[in-house]
């Protein structure tokens, strides 16, 4: 009897070499720079963009950048929606938007491994999103960007806006 082919199991990505980690150090160090020199320009036609480290509770947290965003602007802006493209990510921060949690309350509230939750905090925590503190043998996990709740509420008023269009459509078609 012919067995079944065995599923691969997924291969752990090594950790980045000291080169990287000081490659990706220099290249958010020139954003930053360049992130400060736009926000003193006074050029009109221009797209905002939310640096990471500013909370978006005043007019001055949005940057103008130029048109075409250069493009090593284009790969940390793609980073950062890549980073929130994963459902489960929005969830964690929607969890984490109250209070601080645990990895295994985050677990139990979304039902989910903590394996699972682990993986994705990681990512999170990297990206600066969110923040660990340690209380001795416990972490917990906070909101440390919230710009990123800016960003959600954005593309939900796009959303909104969207289905309010193909209703209004469909209801002249009905009609």
């Amino acid at each position: 009897m012919a067995r079944a082919p065995r599923a691969e199991r997924p291969v752990p990505c090594p950790e980045p070499s000291e080169a990287v980690h000081l490659q990706l150090a220099e290249l958010h160090n020139l954003t930053i720079v360049y992130i400060h020199q736009l926000h003193n320009c006074e050029d009109v036609g221009r797209v905002s963009v939310i640096p990471s480290s500013v909370h978006v509770s005043s007019p001055e947290a949005f940057v103008s950048i130029p048109h075409p965003v250069p493009e090593p602007l284009v790969e940390l802006i793609a980073e950062r929606f890549q980073l929130l493209a994963e459902p489960m990510r929005i969830r964690i921060l929607d969890q984490l938007r109250d209070a601080p949690m645990s990895v295994g309350a985050l677990s139990d509230s979304l039902s989910t491994s903590q394996q699972n939750v682990s993986k994705h905090l990681g990512l999170l925590l990297r990206a600066g999103v969110v923040a660990r503190e340690k209380q001795g043998t416990m972490a917990s996990y906070r909101i440390e960007d919230t710009s990123v709740f800016d960003l959600c509420e954005q593309v939900c008023g796009g959303l909104q806006r969207r289905l309010e269009q193909q209703w209004a459509l469909i209801g002249q078609e009905v009609a």
